[in-house]
């Protein structure tokens, strides 16, 4: 996968201008170009960086693979078995880099920051938790029917149902509310991320970047939501 570090690493070893990125499209290429004009590069160990850079893309197996949620990971061992065994046992054989490429070629080569990840998480259950307590409305059947499908994660929508109490006016329209909840089973795993990503669907948009550099560091089913809504 190619990422904003190793274009900057291509430009700077080709001895190229940076508008050459000009000519590329993507996230990548917009973050690369703008690494080069926030300032030259600096020639003190730029052979040591580059070096670095181009052993972490040409892995066969991701080095990020650790980082990336478990969910992703058994995701693409159902699709390639043999696999796993690459996984304690890496290897340079030619069938075995390629059988990783195709197991593992999605995977993003870099990591977010330490607790990136599950800050976001909680930033989307919060999100997801206060949408579902304006679409109840503070009616208080729907909201103890609410909490029991939850179980142990209703602690979220109890906190939002009582900020909500003390607000002078909810955060967002009911109709939008509503909308983010349509066809989530709360019973389920991560509702209410999923329904935080259907609620902050234009802060995720203005940050899509981030985004989606995180989604396969968060669970597979909100990192699919996530992708989904920034298509």
């Amino acid at each position: 996968m190619i990422d904003a570090e190793l274009l900057v690493t291509l430009v700077e070893r080709a001895g190229l201008p940076s508008r050459v990125l000009d000519r590329v499209a993507g996230p990548e290429a917009e973050e690369a170009r703008e690494a080069l004009r926030r300032a030259p590069r600096e020639a003190t160990g730029r052979s040591a960086r580059h070096a670095r850079t181009l052993a972490r893309v040409s892995a066969p197996v991701p080095v990020t693979l650790r980082e990336v949620h478990p969910e992703w990971v058994a995701a693409w061992l159902r699709s390639e078995p043999a696999a796993r065994e690459l996984l304690t046992q890496p290897s340079l054989a030619p069938e075995a880099v390629w059988l990783a490429r195709r197991a593992f070629g999605s995977a993003p080569t870099r990591a977010p920051g330490r607790g990136e990840a599950e800050e976001a998480r909680r930033g989307l259950e919060a999100g997801g938790a206060l949408a579902l307590a304006v679409a109840l409305d503070r009616r208080r059947p729907a909201v103890a029917a609410a909490l029991a499908q939850l179980g142990e994660r209703g602690a979220a929508l109890k906190d939002a149902d009582e900020r909500l109490g003390r607000a002078s006016g909810p955060p967002l329209a009911l109709r939008d509310a509503l909308e983010a909840c349509r066809g989530v089973e709360l019973r389920a795993p991560w509702s209410l991320e999923l329904i935080g990503v259907a609620a902050q669907a234009p802060e995720l948009a203005q940050d899509a970047r981030r985004w989606r550099r995180l989604c396969h560091f968060l669970p597979r089913a909100l990192g699919l939501a996530i992708a989904a809504t920034l298509r």
